[in-house]
């Protein structure tokens, strides 16, 4: 993963894969809407369990391929990232969509979001390299000293092939 952001009702990330993307996204939105719906059903302080259950119940109808409850949309709208400007442009998209809503004034103050990382901030969650030839973060609009998160590659045919990144967008149902 070299770029997130977690909202309300969905996640923004770049993030490239070996094998599948497909797979990984799947195997992501399986493992975690199993582990937020089991939240759901044993927390007995969740005072909207019912109504979140039902929606989740009713949505699930709709899918000859799920069981009983739906969590996420099948959409994905995963973007391959071709060339600098895209990524610069995915990636200031992400770190702005907390400061769109109007959850903070300054994407670095976000908690779920990897705009602290670009920053040269202490961040709890990590994120990759991303390592493309030229591309550099943009300078934060605040003061904090700006690490480089980004290492340029060597123009030599050593260099290890990498994955193509892909910029998604997971959307939950509500």
């Amino acid at each position: 993963m070299y770029a997130y952001v977690i909202m309300s009702n969905h996640i923004h990330c770049i993030v490239s894969a070996e094998n599948n993307l497909s797979d990984v996204v799947r195997d992501f939105k399986k493992f975690t809407a199993k582990e937020i719906l089991k939240l759901v059903i044993e927390n007995t302080q969740e005072s909207r369990k019912e109504w979140l259950l039902m929606i989740f119940k009713y949505h699930a109808k709709f899918n000859k391929r799920v069981e009983k409850f739906q969590f996420w949309t099948h959409e994905n709208h995963a973007i391959e990232l071709t060339n600098n400007e895209m990524i610069e442009s995915r990636v200031n998209n992400i770190h702005q969509n907390p400061v769109r809503a109007g959850y903070v004034e300054q994407e670095h103050e976000y908690v779920y979001s990897s705009a602290k990382n670009f920053a040269g901030l202490i961040n709890s969650m990590g994120i990759d390299e991303l390592f493309v030839q030229g591309w550099r973060p943009r300078q934060p609009k605040y003061s904090y000293q700006t690490r480089k998160i980004v290492q340029l590659l060597p123009k030599v045919s050593a260099a290890p092939p990498l994955p193509p990144a892909a910029s998604l967008v997971i959307k939950q149902l509500i």
